[in-house]
């Protein structure tokens, strides 16, 4: 089932704004060498009931690392990613819950570009954590990790609208608003 969730938005023009995280069954087989439009056929035809979720990010809150890492085994392109998730809800965290330690793709949609990091066949791993703050005005939610190594840098889609931020149910909270 894909999820809509919604994050508190505001706009932002030249940063990440969008995010889709795709359990790695959920897709066809895909790696950083695939051609972009065998990349863009395959996620943008993924069916309702695969297992995604896909939110809108708060602003500046995106951590993204990702660069090369030299050992002996060889180089590989690391990935740590973070940001913030909220409210604190419980059908949230069971949504959560199912997605504790998978294996996921994440897709980065800015403005004019789209971000792919992991792959089927080298995914990053998907956590959260729950946030809690004792100030009033404090975020309080889940933070999500994805994190993991690949052969390659990130897939870069450009001019590219990838319909999977187009769709999904909305998401019922716990509480009434």
């Amino acid at each position: 089932m894909i999820y809509q969730l919604c994050n508190f938005n505001h706009e932002q023009i030249d940063t990440f704004y969008k995010v889709a995280i795709i359990n790695k069954k959920a897709l066809s087989e895909f790696t950083a060498l695939s051609a972009d439009d065998a990349i863009t056929d395959i996620i943008t035809n993924l069916p309702d009931t695969a297992d995604a979720i896909i939110t809108e990010l708060l602003p500046e809150d995106l951590k993204l690392t990702a660069g090369n890492k030299i050992s002996a085994e060889g180089t590989s392109f690391v990935v740590r990613s973070s940001f913030i998730l909220t409210p604190q809800d419980r059908n949230l965290q069971n949504l959560l819950e199912l997605y504790q330690n998978q294996e996921v793709v994440m897709v980065l949609d800015k403005r004019l570009a789209t971000h792919i990091y992991g792959t089927p066949l080298q995914p990053l791993l998907f956590s959260y954590t729950e946030l809690h703050s004792n100030k009033a005005q404090g975020a309080k939610g889940y933070t999500i990790s994805i994190q993991g190594a690949a052969n390659g840098a990130s897939k870069i889609l450009e001019g590219v609208a990838l319909n999977i931020f187009n769709r999904g149910l909305a998401f019922q909270l716990a509480g009434s608003l």
